[in-house]
């Protein structure tokens, strides 16, 4: 009897209106509906454009979408270059974060690649620089 009680309780404040059900499920990656739409995304990427022999590159990235959204997800950081080939993956939530690679022991130049995987925005295009060890 009290589950009776307490559905018909319910379905009165849904129905009134004073109860709100999200039809929306969680998911781990943007998908588009009838109803929401993915922001687009932009990655900006900053760091040094020489570094000493034996130091490690500081990156600093940020990144922005269309609308109030703010972007969540993966920023995944690549260096390569003479004797290296190192990938990072850092949770990016809203915020500008900085990575730090790994100590660049040759000289010669190096292409960072940052690219951001959204959560609940579209995936951005992959943002490089070059960097220059001496």
């Amino acid at each position: 009897m009290k589950k009776f009680i307490t559905g018909l309780v319910a379905a009165f404040l849904l129905s009134a209106g004073f109860v709100a059900v999200s039809a929306e499920t969680a998911s781990a990656a943007c998908k588009p509906t009838q109803y929401t739409q993915c922001p687009a995304t932009s990655t900006k990427a900053v760091g040094a454009k020489i570094v000493k022999k034996g130091k490690k590159p500081k990156t600093v990235v940020s990144v922005k979408s269309s609308g109030n959204v703010k972007p969540k997800g993966l920023v995944i950081v690549t260096i390569k270059g003479p004797g290296t080939n190192k990938t990072t993956r850092v949770k990016y939530n809203g915020k500008t974060i900085s990575v730090t690679g790994p100590a660049l022991k040759k000289k010669g130049t190096y292409k960072i690649t940052v690219t951001f995987k959204g959560d609940n925005a579209k995936d951005s295009k992959a943002r490089t620089y070059t960097i220059k060890v001496k």
